[in-house]
């Protein structure tokens, strides 16, 4: 049995009851910019925001998945995406001998003949659109000194140092502290879904402060010694919001 009929059997219940979408797009992207806006909104002609479920494929191949998340949460979605990725590289072509699967022998295309008053909506339906898409920006920041392998090797939490550096930039950027975020997966529950860690502590502010405001007060030990302190609290943190 492939991998992708076992993500079918497996996820079946799950995705069965919700509604999902291929959007088919004749445009590639140049750059992860424009990548980015194509996988959240495309040009508003072939994207359904209240559904569950899209796979948007570029002319190019390249491919995203946008979903609506009151149902469900990322790590479903993702575990269910690297299946699929997996089965499709390491079964990139239909053999004789492959599983049998699901094809669509044929299809129809569906006709509509729309009135003067529908067609009017959708015409100020798309500038409305156009005029909300002009004002998303995106920009890309690649940080290349160093990676998760080095913070691994250095018995560091990559989460905790990507964590405390947002807050260090958010304090240099506005001079305060504010309350974060993040999402930690309860799924070891039968019916878990996501805990809230709360990652600013009095360590992060403590780091920080030393590291914006108070530079030449501490040693390079004694810096590397608060990065460790929020490290293993964030780690604790992580370990209390999983065990629900």
């Amino acid at each position: 049995m492939s991998t992708l009929n076992w993500v079918r059997i497996k996820f079946s219940d799950i995705f069965s009851v919700f509604s999902h979408l291929l959007c088919l797009d004749k445009a590639s992207p140049s750059n992860e910019i424009k990548l980015s806006h194509y996988m959240l909104h495309g040009y508003g002609f072939n994207r359904w925001f209240d559904k569950s479920f899209s796979l948007i494929i570029t002319s190019d191949g390249t491919a995203g998945v946008n979903f609506e998340h009151s149902w469900g949460d990322g790590v479903a979605v993702l575990r269910f995406i690297n299946e699929v990725y997996r089965d499709s590289t390491e079964h990139p072509a239909v053999v004789p001998d492959s599983s049998p699967a699901l094809f669509v022998t044929s299809c129809d295309k569906l006709e509509f003949t729309l009135s003067h008053p529908i067609t009017s909506a959708i015409s100020a339906a798309h500038t409305k659109f156009e005029e909300k898409r002009k004002k998303l920006v995106f920009r890309a920041f690649k940080y290349n000194k160093f990676g998760k392998q080095f913070v691994v090797s250095q018995k560091m939490s990559p989460d905790a140092v990507f964590q405390l550096a947002c807050q260090m930039s958010a304090y240099r950027r506005y001079g305060r502290f504010v309350s974060s975020y993040e999402a930690c997966s309860t799924a070891a529950f039968k019916h878990g879904r996501t805990e809230t860690i709360r990652p600013t502590t009095l360590h992060t502010q403590k780091c920080a402060n030393a590291f914006v405001d108070e530079r030449g007060k501490y040693s390079i030990e004694e810096m590397r010694n608060l990065i460790d302190e929020c490290s293993k609290y964030h780690r604790r943190l992580q370990l209390e919001a999983t065990l629900g």
